[in-house]
């Protein structure tokens, strides 16, 4: 899953205050904020690719038809309570990601800390794509070979991400025509085959199992989606756009997941395709919906470039390097595995920032410290992330979310005490919220 640069996803503002971090969209003017039609596309662009498909394959091949299907409905509603909890504070203080995150992990912690995990979880997502399109090219030109073919669109996708921004918009169009002509494939093959009923009846994981794998499919996108709702103009906005552009199209996509792969052992797309018939025209489809890969590396870019100072091109040849050597060492065999990393690590974030930023608002805590490492937000993150994994929890997003939210807060709790513990005995009211850095 690949996160679009929300530079190059919306109409650009005038730039209100400057920053070191490349990232970081300018604050909007009130004239420049956009409605949930802006922004929807954007999110379904995110999900309704074939990395979904994956998703709901690996539901399908431990859970029973049912089970799955309630496991994605529960899954993105609490996707959608996530997005509406921490995508609805960037709209309330009108910050993008990196300056919602500032004062949790500092300006060091953010350069550093957060700008390493961002990029590593999405360099990730470009190896798992990479590898879904090598596959169809391996089948429409076997001489490559496994390695050949994921090479050669892995070279593929970085000069489609090294294009100026208007042939790279063109590549977008191109992406969302092919994923819906992938998608209208799709439902014909279904349809023409009976919907393929032969639907698994039993289940080898829980329920609770395969609602941790859809959310923590998409948390790393859902870490960054201040990025996007800083920009829309009410609530409603962000309701609309949540569920009209994340989770109608996620679910549907994931659902055709678990009727596909069904009958199959493996998550491989490409021989997916050929027990549907028409065997070249869906793989061409998957090659060009696949160029999603080419939008997975702006991100680690950027972060790379800013927390190595360097340029972009550095960063975007980093990021290459790093994802071709993921991709070739097969990353969607241990699909699971990466996941479980992802819902290890992002909630935990999410947690400490809106711990942080709840506190603030409360005039509980007192302005960070912007040009130092915060390292209360940093400890919290590794904290709460290393305990779900040695209790082999690191599937339990919302608790990794809620450990982090919990420890930050129980950190906090001497300063808390300090200041408004004597003002609450002398019957004096609370000191009024103090403004965001």
């Amino acid at each position: 899953m690949s996160i679009p640069a929300a530079s190059q996803s919306l109409p650009k503002p005038k730039r209100a205050i400057s920053s070191a971090d490349p990232s970081v969209p300018p604050i909007p003017t009130p004239s420049q904020l956009v409605s949930w039609k802006v922004i929807a596309p954007i999110f379904a662009n995110v999900v309704a690719s074939p990395w979904n498909l994956l998703v709901g394959g690996l539901l399908a091949q431990e859970l029973s038809f049912t089970d799955a299907c309630i496991s994605l409905v529960i899954g993105y509603l609490l996707l959608a309570c996530i997005t509406y909890i921490y995508g609805g504070l960037g709209l309330r203080v009108r910050r993008a990601t990196s300056e919602l995150l500032e004062p949790v992990f500092g300006r060091r912690g953010n350069q550093i800390f957060f700008s390493a995990i961002l990029a590593v979880g999405q360099i990730g997502w470009f190896a798992v794509i990479v590898r879904l399109g090598g596959g169809s090219l391996e089948a429409i030109l076997p001489a490559l070979g496994s390695t050949g073919s994921t090479l050669l669109y892995s070279v593929l996708m970085l000069w489609f991400a090294s294009l100026s921004l208007f042939r790279f918009a063109l590549v977008k169009s191109l992406m969302t025509l092919s994923v819906c002509g992938l998608t209208g494939f799709l439902l014909y093959a279904q349809f023409r085959n009976g919907l393929r009923l032969h639907l698994n009846q039993t289940s080898s994981q829980s329920l609770l199992w395969g609602v941790s794998v859809v959310v923590a499919s998409l948390i790393s996108f859902v870490t960054v989606i201040p990025d996007f709702t800083h920009r829309l103009a009410t609530r409603a906005d962000l309701s609309r756009a949540t569920v009209f552009g994340l989770c109608l199209p996620g679910f549907l996509f994931g659902l055709f997941g678990v009727l596909l792969f069904q009958d199959q052992q493996q998550l491989l797309i490409a021989p997916l395709f050929a027990t549907l018939g028409m065997f070249t025209l869906p793989h061409v489809f998957n090659l060009l919906a696949n160029t999603d890969a080419a939008i997975a590396l702006y991100t680690p870019a950027f972060r790379l470039s800013y927390m190595l100072d360097c340029s972009f091109t550095k960063g975007l040849m980093l990021a290459f390097v790093m994802g071709v050597c993921l991709a070739l060492v097969d990353i969607t065999k241990d699909l699971q595995a990466w996941i479980a990393t992802l819902g290890s690590l992002y909630p935990a974030i999410i947690g400490v920032a809106v711990a942080r930023h709840v506190l603030t608002l409360s005039g509980l805590r007192d302005r960070a410290e912007r040009f130092q490492t915060n390292w209360k937000g940093i400890t919290a993150v590794v904290f709460s992330s290393a305990l779900v994994l040695v209790l082999h929890l690191s599937l339990l997003t919302w608790a990794t979310g809620m450990a982090a939210f919990l420890i930050y807060v129980i950190m906090t709790g001497v300063t808390i005490q300090i200041t408004i513990g004597p003002r609450s005995l002398r019957g004096k009211s609370s000191p009024p919220a103090r403004p965001l850095v």
